[in-house]
């Protein structure tokens, strides 16, 4: 980002901000937990989120993003892994209306 304007550091930061925001509403998010996720590289975004989804879930690898999301959340054990399942819920769900609990 060393060659960046600011406005373009402003709206990078503003959208991480809002993915953070939308990430918060899944349930046991935190705001330190959905922040490391805004930024970390494969999940910086929605769509680079999903696109880890779809790439794990068509080699039927689901397990290993788990891992790794939990490995960014942060908490104990139970929570970290119950976080992961819901936001692989979460990336998996065709329907809106999905509960995430």
């Amino acid at each position: 980002m060393r060659n960046e304007s600011e406005a373009e550091r402003k709206r990078v930061w503003d959208l991480r901000q809002l993915w953070a925001t939308m990430l918060r509403t899944v349930p046991t998010m935190s705001e330190s937990r959905a922040l490391n996720l805004a930024y970390s590289p494969g999940f910086s975004c929605p769509k680079s989120a999903l696109t880890r989804y779809h790439e794990s879930a068509n080699t039927g690898d689901t397990e290993a993003l788990a891992a790794e999301l939990a490995s960014l959340a942060s908490g104990d054990g139970r929570v970290q892994n119950a976080l992961a399942r819901r936001l692989i819920k979460v990336f998996s769900s065709e329907e809106s209306g999905d509960s995430l609990g």
